[in-house]
């Protein structure tokens, strides 16, 4: 080959050339090939490169085999003696090298998503046949985190490779290609059980969380399943605010797509709604066919109602087809269906449908808190208060320290309102205020317990730190709020009974 007829690869937007001449690749045989050139030497498996560019479509492995042969073709390669892309029989394909690369490479920032490795538990029991059930829970843990939308979790087989060898953080990030490893040890004596984990950045070696967990031994792979499921949902979470805390950091002219979708979850960590909206507007623009973008901006509408604001009819009509946009993506998982689902219930009169794509969401990734969350308010909505109940309790269980937790102590105080449990909910909005003293639900619910249980001197104390609070408040225009709420109906005359009689004006 000529100087000439060097084949080249530019990593930052995919474009191909042989010599001066650019070489016509589609853009998932590019995405294919990107991945690919980004772990030389390495054998990429067909499973993982299905995960990867078709993430939730059902496609067969004879798909990946026709894109190769798109990339082949391109490159002029010949399968029987490749200079370029290997065939490993019965596993997938590998990249031996001769492109020239354009731009550095960070595998750990190539998957669309944060990545992660579940490194074998140490076993600290004394006995080595102990090792079953190390390896039997970070096992389940990988299963667990697998069903997490948001994280791309690394096989066992690559992760198993390290038990029991001195490692460096850093060089196994390098190494597998992940932004993190979840590292823990196992102890068994005396009928109990101790599990300590640490999840730790592979850019920096530094330690993001950690936790541990102490019971009796009881069921062992009940126990297990426990663990790893309540493991799952705290590191899913950590994950997603360290990736949010990482975006942040980038100077403004390495946004992409998932970083300014990033930016605007971490704006609506803060209830800056508006600065999401932009956001996510740009990522969309960016990126028009980003489902998870789409999403959570049609959720933004309903955040509107944090101000007391009813959304317009147009602003419902576009959260709504945002929404049903999203739903037909060909990348929709359990992330965007959530958000899709939550919006429809919140916005229309679909109800029924709502609650049962947020129950499909929470059916494809039980470790997904704000799934949860949302179902306990939708039920709160127009359904079963002690479901609510229950689904909210889930959530704070998966993600206690959720900055948006307080949609659960929202759904729990709504559905203990409905009940008449005054002095349950008077605790409940307590708790919740305590996390999140600026919810103007909970100090609403606050407020209606007292005046119900006759402390009237406490309701208007606190019905005047509300109104100093939100001093345009007004009894209608929260009515209005929730006119599509079909279970809102008694709540709501509930609440404006107790506002107006504790001086709150209309």
């Amino acid at each position: 080959m000529t100087n000439r007829e060097k084949i080249r690869f530019d990593l930052s937007d995919g474009r191909l050339w042989k010599g001066e001449r650019p070489i016509q690749l589609g853009s998932k045989a590019t995405k294919l090939l990107n991945l690919l050139v980004r772990y030389p030497n390495r054998v990429m498996t067909k499973e993982t490169i299905l995960d990867e560019i078709w993430a939730d479509l059902a496609v067969t492995e004879g798909l990946v085999k026709e894109y190769v042969h798109d990339i082949r073709q391109a490159l002029d390669d010949d399968p029987k003696r490749p200079r370029f892309i290997e065939t490993v029989r019965g596993q997938g394909y590998k990249y031996i090298g001769g492109i020239e690369l354009i731009g550095s490479i960070d595998r750990r920032d190539y998957f669309n998503r944060p990545s992660i490795a579940v490194l074998p538990f140490t076993n600290m029991s004394s006995s080595a046949q102990e090792d079953y059930f190390a390896d039997g829970l970070s096992e389940e843990i990988i299963t667990a985190l697998s069903f997490v939308p948001w994280v791309f979790v690394i096989a066992r087989n690559s992760s198993f490779r390290y038990r029991d060898r001195e490692f460096d953080p850093r060089q196994v990030g390098e190494e597998l290609g992940v932004r993190y490893i979840l590292e823990g040890s196992i102890r068994r004596a005396e009928g109990r059980v101790r599990v300590t984990v640490r999840l730790v950045d592979t850019n920096d070696a530094i330690q993001i969380w950690a936790s541990r967990y102490e019971t009796d031994l009881g069921e062992v792979f009940r126990l297990q399943d426990d663990i790893a499921a309540e493991t799952a949902g705290r590191i899913g979470s950590e994950i997603q605010r360290a990736e949010i805390r990482r975006s942040s950091r980038k100077p403004p002219r390495d946004q992409t797509a998932y970083d300014l979708y990033l930016r605007a979850r971490a704006a609506l960590n803060g209830q800056d709604i508006q600065a999401a909206i932009e956001l996510l507007d740009a990522a969309i623009a960016r990126a028009p066919d980003y489902g998870r973008a789409m999403a959570v901006r049609a959720w933004c509408t309903t955040l509107i109602g944090w101000r007391f604001a009813s959304p317009t009819n147009e602003q419902r009509r576009h959260s709504l087809r945002l929404a049903e946009a999203a739903l037909v993506n060909p990348d929709v998982d359990a992330e965007t269906g959530a958000y899709a689902g939550y919006v429809i219930g919140f916005m229309s009169d679909q109800a029924r449908r709502a609650i049962s794509l947020l129950e499909d969401s929470t059916r494809q990734c039980p470790s997904f808190a704000w799934a949860w969350a949302s179902l306990a308010l939708m039920e709160s909505y127009h359904g079963d208060p002690d479901r609510a109940i229950s689904y909210a309790n889930t959530s704070l269980n998966l993600s206690p320290d959720d900055p948006q937790s307080f949609r659960c102590d929202m759904a729990i105080c709504k559905a203990l309102l409905v009940e008449g449990k005054y002095a349950e909910c008077l605790n409940a909005s307590r708790q919740g205020l305590a996390k999140h003293p600026s919810n103007a639900f909970l100090q609403m619910c606050l407020i209606t317990c007292q005046y119900e249980l006759g402390r009237l001197d406490d309701a208007k104390s606190s019905a005047k730190r509300f109104l100093a609070e939100y001093p345009d408040f007004q009894i209608l225009q929260w009515q209005s709020l929730t006119e599509n709420w079909l279970a809102w109906e008694s709540t709501s005359l509930l609440l404006c009974h107790a506002l107006r009689a504790v001086g709150v004006p209309d």
